[in-house]
């Protein structure tokens, strides 16, 4: 939440650690699907036109390995909730952070006479991140673990405080103006209110609407935007890389083009309706999860992705007694599907890493059958 590069290197001294007490390492069985997934990513690597160009995505797998030492050093649900509230709180000062952000942003289109949607849609807000996508990525995680902490585990003042948490990061969120975070936490939410109380969820639509209704300006723009986009907008953005996509995977269904070869292909694929490419445009990935794997790494390689989502999914449902912790992670999985129908979410390192580590905690604090036991008994 505050630094990729410091969490890499504490994650590194926490594998380092494990080793050194002679501690076993282990991993939810889920992991065999990451293990499909590292392996079919060195085959495409190996038969794709550059290989060596592939190294940065080979390195991510660093990465993935948060889930299997959060699993090791988790081991009941009180660590699990120590975790998650860690995290719900530095997320909260990153969101107060961005919004002073976004009043020094405001001042300065008003200083320069500048029309805010045009000033503030190439340099948005970012809270102790590098990039708005990856800082919304964040922030939509953190909002469902304290909507979920409200639902299902707070009481009294502890449950009001983190109402006014959650208030912070919802504003962050709508502030930011990115739709497919918009979108990813409006579904991470209605999960939570299936869980909760059923009947609530139809309350939803009218909220919606009512928001829509109320936003002020620039917001009710960017949010008619989804819906009724200006030319030039991102919708049309998404819908030529979509189309670019089918068009990789049917021409090299089995392996793709390579690990970081989607960019360089992208001109040759891209239906001609569409070019040329304006040069406002970033090709660098497909901005949908599942089918920039498929191009780039191939069929297999999305599935065993999608395995992933299927087991972890499976196993959090199944887990009766998880509460709080069950209730939040089932909503992240949500939120990070439904975000990556429009962007690679966990390409970010800081996104995927703290996905893992939510994941690898409430695993490892219920170690059912349907995980892998640990030696020690079960708390």
């Amino acid at each position: 939440m505050v630094s990729i590069s410091l969490s890499q290197v504490l994650l590194g001294v926490a594998l380092v650690w494990i080793l050194a007490t002679r501690r076993k390492l282990e991993a939810p069985r889920v992991c065999w699907t990451l293990a499909f997934l590292a392996a079919w990513t060195l085959v495409s690597a190996a038969l794709s036109a550059h290989p060596a160009a592939a190294m940065p995505q080979i390195r991510k797998f660093y990465v993935w390995l948060m889930l299997p030492v959060v699993y090791t050093a988790v081991r009941t649900q009180e660590h699990a909730r120590r975790l998650f509230y860690s995290v719900a709180a530095a997320g909260t000062a990153s969101a107060l952070w961005s919004l002073w952000q976004f009043a020094r942003k405001w001042n300065e289109a008003k200083a320069l006479g500048r029309p805010f949607n045009d000033y503030y849609d190439v340099d948005r807000i970012t809270g102790f991140m590098s990039h708005w996508m990856t800082f919304g990525g964040g922030m939509m995680l953190v909002l469902t673990i304290l909507s979920a902490a409200v639902l299902f585990d707070l009481k009294g003042r502890q449950r009001w405080l983190a109402i006014g948490a959650a208030a912070v990061v919802g504003l962050a969120i709508a502030l930011g103006f990115t739709r497919s975070i918009w979108l990813a936490s409006a579904v991470a939410g209605c999960v939570l209110l299936w869980m909760w109380k059923r009947w609530v969820v139809v309350a939803v639509p009218i909220l919606l609407a009512l928001g829509v209704i109320i936003a002020p300006e620039p917001l009710h723009t960017r949010i008619v935007s989804i819906w009724r986009p200006k030319a030039g907008d991102s919708n049309l953005h998404r819908e030529a890389l979509r189309a670019t996509g089918w068009a990789m995977i049917a021409a090299r269904p089995l392996v793709g083009f390579g690990p970081e070869q989607v960019q360089r292909n992208v001109p040759a694929y891209m239906p001609q309706h569409y070019q040329p490419i304006p040069d406002n445009w970033w090709v660098g990935h497909l901005h949908n999860q599942f089918l920039h794997y498929a191009a780039e790494r191939g069929l297999p390689a999305a599935l065993a992705l999608a395995a992933f989502f299927i087991w972890m999914l499976r196993d959090l449902i199944r887990w009766r007694d998880g509460g709080f912790l069950r209730a939040a992670s089932i909503a992240a999985i949500a939120g990070i599907l439904a975000g990556g129908l429009f962007e690679v979410n966990l390409g970010d390192s800081e996104v995927l890493a703290l996905f893992l580590a939510l994941l690898g905690a409430a695993a490892g604090s219920n170690r059912t059958p349907l995980i892998r036991s640990s030696q020690e008994p079960a708390p």
